[in-house]
This record gives structure tokens, sequence and C-alpha cells, in this order.
């Protein structure tokens, strides 16, 4: 077979690229089922199976130049693949020089092995060739972005326009969509690219127990991955491989349908490159048709069906296939060819693609300000109501379109519209730039992906627009109370001891007043306030003032965060009294005032669920 794609050689150049084709010819194919012998040879050698004498001889004749293809082509009817004419003639080969040595090719593998590994081998040159030219294709479309990301034009839902966009927004989809297939196809390169040796039944039983150290020097000759086991029957990662391909040529097929689109006469806003005989007409000398997204979408529109195959194949019987194995042989070729043909025709449209910034401009004055019908529906929004805004704008656009004539002139003269807007705002309403909403950050996050760099969240939703800013540190001032009742609770358990006799058996220990539950707070105590640390006594010794204890906030209620946290003052605060020195720094203190909370109601709850206090304990606390 000549091409794996079709018949004849005619028609392969327009739907693959011509370094596809030398990667997937047959001489390629059989080189690299021979590198899987060679490497098998020398694998087996290095520790001790073949002799290392016969490894030379059999790496010699493992040279694909060697072999008649046509030849081998005839000898694959009766023996079902090429594994097995092909290693009947590398025998042969090599018994040319020794015979001793002739008894050593193939030694412990079976013809799956070769044929599923030199797929392997040939599916990571594919993969590298494809990545290169998504390479090419991202970098384009990234610099046509660039120099369009000002340029606006209508965006088109259901083939009519919508609203304004800008120009480069779309053409930064196509370039991020691109750069997640390049991902994709760089993790399967290394994830689901792996040795196939297993042998007859996937035991490889002749090797006796060498054989997972046969397969690991084998997989590094070949820089390949040592799977688990050996797959012959499980074709997952080849069907993930499939699918990748199919989703790169439908990603390619949505940049050339709108490509043709934007094409057309009564759009005119693109064109692919030009070039002599480019585009042209067998009839009309005017024609620039749209070349390259044809070619891109005729292939894109064979790569499912192809695709679809390799996933059916993944239904085969116990150990080895009858039937499924073998129908990837073509499939995978084929695939690999019109999904090149695809993504060669996108980068070709990339990296010539003309845009014509006048016509978009013309474009969307032609629909009579139409597309800025949303904008007036949310400026009137927030005056009418959504619902009657919307009402009142569909019923003035369905009367511009019933008089012809421009939906901003209709609008202009309506009388509700003047009551509540203004001549100056209306006309604010029709610059094409003003009604992009997050348009260029969209943009410049898709330029990153494509680029293989981290999009950064955003965190504007976790931050309060209206909360006031504090210029004093109320965290500190909440964690230094948090210590102190810590602290006082231990210490007054202690005192307790040393003032008055241990409590009898009918008696029960009260609660330091530091910690006694008050009644519900109000939103302006819902906080501890700070201890004052002032008094002659020692915080440490003597509990300070009562301090309130609001209870933990329930999830179903939660409390404004402004009403949680303490007043923010506009100087700094009074200066108090240095804190006691068990009161830790605020780099080592909670950050969350929901967990201070937290702290104060687990001290409460721990104190009045603690046993009476024996005599013994409080000798020892003593």
């Amino acid at each position: 077979m000549t091409d794996p794609l079709l018949p004849s050689s005619l028609l392969a150049p327009l739907f693959s690229s011509a370094e596809m084709r030398a990667v997937l010819g047959d001489r390629a194919r059989l080189q690299r089922m021979l590198d899987f012998e060679a490497a098998l040879a020398r694998a087996e050698a290095a520790i001790g199976i073949v002799p290392s004498s016969h490894v030379n001889v059999i790496a010699e004749a493992c040279r694909a130049e060697l072999y008649d293809l046509a030849a081998l082509g005839e000898a694959v009817i009766p023996a079902g693949n090429l594994a097995i004419p092909l290693v009947n003639a590398l025998t042969a080969e090599v018994g040319k020089t020794s015979r001793k040595a002739a008894g050593f090719v193939h030694w412990g593998a079976t013809s799956q092995d070769v044929i599923d590994t030199a797929t392997v081998l040939e599916l990571r040159a594919v993969i590298d060739l494809l990545i290169a030219d998504l390479d090419r294709a991202t970098k384009a479309f990234i610099a046509l972005a660039g120099r369009n990301r000002r340029n606006i034009t209508a965006a088109r839902t259901l083939l009519q326009q919508a609203l304004p966009i800008p120009f480069g927004l779309k053409l930064a989809g196509y370039a991020a969509s691109l750069g997640r297939s390049r991902d994709r196809l760089r993790r399967l390169r290394k994830e689901a690219l792996v040795l196939q040796f297993g042998g007859a039944a996937g035991t490889l039983a002749a090797l006796d127990d060498k054989g997972l150290e046969v397969s690991e020097r084998l997989a590094a000759l070949l820089d390949l991955t040592v799977p688990d086991a050996p797959w012959h029957s499980h074709r997952d990662r080849l069907a993930e491989v499939a699918a990748a391909f199919a989703i790169l040529a439908g990603s390619c097929g949505k940049i050339a349908r709108d490509v043709a689109l934007l094409m057309q006469s009564e759009v005119g806003e693109v064109a692919e490159p030009a070039a002599p005989g480019r585009g042209g007409s067998s009839t009309m000398p005017h024609k620039r048709n749209p070349i390259g997204a044809t070619a891109a979408l005729s292939a894109a529109m064979i790569a499912p069906n192809l695709a679809a195959t390799i996933l059916n194949t993944q239904i085969q019987e116990h150990e080895r296939s009858v039937g499924g194995w073998q129908a990837e042989w073509a499939t995978f070729p084929a695939l690999a060819l019109v999904v090149s043909g695809t993504l060669r025709a996108v980068v070709e449209i990339a990296e010539g693609l003309t845009v014509d910034v006048e016509r978009m401009k013309a474009n969307l004055e032609a629909s009579g300000g139409i597309v800025f019908a949303e904008a007036v529906s949310f400026a009137l929004a927030e005056k009418l109501g959504r619902a009657e805004a919307h009402e009142l704008v569909a019923e003035i656009a369905r009367e511009a379109a019933k008089q012809q004539r421009a939906f901003k002139d209709v609008l202009a003269e309506n009388d509700k519209v003047k009551l509540q807007i203004n001549a100056t705002e209306l006309e604010k309403l029709f610059r094409p730039n003003h009604y992009q909403g997050s348009a260029q950050n969209f943009l410049d996050r898709l330029v990153a992906s494509a680029q293989g760099r981290t999009v950064r969240r955003s965190v504007s939703h976790l931050i309060e627009p209206k909360m006031p800013v504090a210029k004093t540190d109320h965290l500190s001032a909440i964690t230094a109370a948090t210590s102190a009742i810590m602290a006082t609770a231990a210490a007054g358990s202690s005192l307790a001891a040393s003032a008055k006799p241990a409590p009898t058996a009918d008696e029960s220990p009260r609660l330091p007043r530091a910690i006694e539950t008050p009644a519900p707070a109000t939103a302006d105590t819902a906080m501890p306030k700070p201890v004052d640390t002032s008094a002659p006594t020692p915080p440490v010794i003597g509990p300070p003032a009562a301090v309130t204890v609001e209870p933990p906030i329930a999830a179903e209620a939660p409390a404004p965060i402004a009403a949680a946290l303490p007043e923010p003052v506009a100087s700094e605060p009074e200066p108090t009294s240095a804190p006691s020195a068990d009161i830790r720094p605020p780099s080592e203190q909670a950050d969350e005032p929901g967990a201070l909370l937290e702290v104060f109601a687990r001290i409460e709850a721990e104190t009045e669920s603690a046993p009476p206090a024996t005599p013994q304990d409080e000798r020892k606390r003593a």
C-alpha cells in the first residue's frame, strides 16, 4: 500500500501534510518494526539471554532498505500480519552472516509486540509533527489577536449579528483551543505511548523470570515507558490518542468554518492569504475562494469517523484479538494524515489571514445600531425594571424593522426613552468600545492559556467592596483577648485551689468569671473587646473584667462582615499597656475572626463538660 489514506497519491497532498506522509510511509513503518527487533536483541544480550557476539549481526540486518516491500506485502496475505513475514525475512538476512545469531532473532516476543510497539513509535513521531504545527498556528493567532484587540466586529449567534465584540477575542479563542490540543497531545505522548512486550499471551513465559528486566531495558533503548503489564487487548490508551486527534480536527474545522463564513461576499471581513493560482476559478476570473478553509473542513469531517473506528476496536476478545487489532493498522495512519491536513491548512490561514477593519465597521453600521439593543435595554432596566425595558426595546426594534429605518433613530424619537435617557447618554450607548464587558480580560486570559501560562484567578468576588478599610490591627486586639482568656482560665483554677478548700462530691466547680456565658450579645458586642491590662495585678494572676462571648455564627444566618469586625477608626489607637508574655505575635495567630469565635466557644464548652475536680486533682494543680 503506497498510501494509507488513498489508493492514489494524487489527492493525498490536499488532505495531509508532506511531513506526515513521510512519517507514515511504508519504509518508515518497516524501520520502526526493525528498531524493535534490534533493541530486543540488545536488551536480552545485556542480561545474558542472547550471546553478546550476536547483537551486532542482528542489528546490522535491521535496516529497512535491505527488504523488498512488495514481497513483504504479498506475504502478509497468508500470514495475516506484517510481523510474521518480516521476522522470517530478518532471520534469513541474519543467517547470511551467522546461523547461530539467526536463532536468536525475535527471541521471546510475539507478532503483536512488534506491530504495537512500532505503532507507538509511529504515533510519537505523529504527535511531534502535530505539536510543531500547533505551535506555529497558536503563535500566529496570538499575534493577530494582539493587533486586533481594539478592532470591533459583530458577534454572530445563530448566524445573526448579536453584540459588538473585539475581533481579537475571536482570534484568541482560536489560539486557546489549539493550545488545549497541544497540551493534550503532550500529556498523551508521555502517558499513553508505552512499550508493548508480552510474548504469546502477555506473560513473557519464554523468558522465565527475566521478562520484566528485559522489558525495562527494551523500553529504555526505545525511550518508552514500561506499563504495568502487557496490554495486547486493552486499547484504551490508543483510543484516547485517537479521540485527541479527532478533537484537534474539530477545533481546526471550527476555525475553518468561521473563516469561510467571514469570507462570504456579503460579509468580506477577512481573506485567506493570496498567491498566484490560489483560490481561483476555472471560469470566473474574479473569484477568491476559501481554499484553505475548504481543505481544513473536508479533512476535519473525515477524522471523527476514523476515530470512531479506533474507539470501536477496544472491544477485543480475551488476551489477543481477532479483527479489532487488525482494524487499527490502516485506520490510525489515515486518521493521522487527515488531522495533519486540517491542521496544516489552519497554520496557513493563521499565518496569512488579512483583516478588513473598515468592512467590519461598515457591517456594524449597516444593522442600523440593532446590535446595541441589549446595551439600551439594560440602561433602561435600571430605571424601568428589566421586563418593561426589554419589552420597550423589542417594540422599538420591531417598529424600526417595519419602517426600514435605523434602530438608533427610532429609539431617539421614542417619548418613553427620552424621559429616561438623554441624548448624550444615548449616544454613548452606541459606541462599540463602550459595551465590551470583560472582553479584554477574557482576551488576555485566552492568550495566557494558549501560551501555556497559568491563568490568574480573579479574587474580586472575595472582596467586600463596601467594607471600610481599617487603619488599626483589629485581629491583633481580638487574638490578644483570646490569649488572655485562655491564660486566665488556667490561672483561675490555680487561684481557686489556693484560696478555698477543694469542693465536695456534691459541689460542682464554678466557671471562671472571664468565660461565663452572658446574655445574647448585640451586633456591636458580637466580637470580644480587647482586655484592659493596665490594672496593678498582672493579667496572668488575676482574671480581667468579664468578657462577653458570642456562640459560633449559625450557617443559616451568617452575620454581616462589617458587623462582625470592630468599628474602624480614622486615627491610630490610644496606647495600651504591653501585652502579657503568653500572648503570641500576630504572625502566629489565627487569621480568621470566625476561627477566634470557635476558640471562645471551645473554651466554654470544655469547661462546662469537665468532670468535678477531686481533692487529688486540686493538690496536683497546686
